[in-house]
C-alpha cells in the first residue's frame, strides 16, 4: 500500500510541476501591426477608386506584415511573391500604428529592379469588417512602384480572422 501512495504522490508532483510556466517569450515591438491581411489593390479611375483585382475575377490578395529580426521599429510588408510582387521594410511609429518608407523607395526583396515607396500607412485596431461580418483590424497604405512612376495605388484590407466563413472568396 505504501508503494502505491508513494507512486501517487510522485506522479502528482510531476503532473503539477509540468503545469507551471517557466518561460514567457514576450512579444515583438510591432506585434499590434503584424498579421495576415486580406487586401484590395486599388487604382484611381476617373475620380473613383477601383479594385484592380476585381477586373480579373478576384476579391483580395493575401499580404503579411511582420517584425524584422532586429525587433525594432521596422516592419516587413510581404505579398508572398504573388501580386506585384513586393516585399520590403517600412518604418513604424508604433504608438500611432502608422508606417511609411521615410519619403524614399525601399528595396523590393522579390525584385530589386522594382523598388517601391509607401506613404500614409496605418493600422486601425477594431475598424475593419471581415467578409462574414466579424469586427477585425484594418490596414491602409498608398504605394508607388518604380516600374509605374506617378501612379499611386491604395492597398486597403482587413486582418485575417481565421474563421472559415471569412475565407470564402476568390483570392489572387
Amino acid at each position: 500500500m505504501k508503494k502505491y501512495i508513494l507512486l501517487f504522490i510522485t506522479i502528482s508532483v510531476f503532473a503539477f510541476q509540468s503545469c507551471e510556466k517557466e518561460f514567457d517569450p514576450g512579444g515583438t515591438l510591432v506585434e499590434k501591426m503584424a498579421g495576415d491581411w486580406y487586401c484590395e489593390l486599388q487604382f484611381e479611375d476617373g475620380g473613383e477608386w477601383v479594385n484592380l483585382l476585381s477586373l480579373y475575377g478576384f476579391d483580395y490578395f493575401l499580404m503579411t506584415t511582420y517584425n524584422t529580426a532586429a525587433n525594432n521599429n521596422e516592419l516587413f510588408l510581404d505579398d508572398g511573391d504573388a501580386l506585384w510582387p513586393f516585399k520590403g521594410k517600412v518604418i513604424c511609429d508604433v504608438a500611432n500604428l502608422t508606417f511609411n518608407t521615410g519619403g524614399k523607395q525601399t528595396t523590393n526583396l522579390y525584385d530589386e529592379d522594382i523598388p517601391f515607396e509607401v506613404k500614409n500607412g496605418k493600422v486601425l485596431l477594431g475598424e475593419g469588417l471581415s467578409v462574414a461580418g466579424h469586427v477585425t483590424d484594418s490596414i491602409y497604405m498608398e504605394v508607388e512602384f518604380a516600374d509605374d512612376p506617378g501612379e499611386i495605388y491604395r492597398i486597403v484590407g482587413h486582418r485575417r480572422t481565421g474563421f472559415t466563413d471569412d475565407d470564402e472568396f476568390e483570392l489572387w
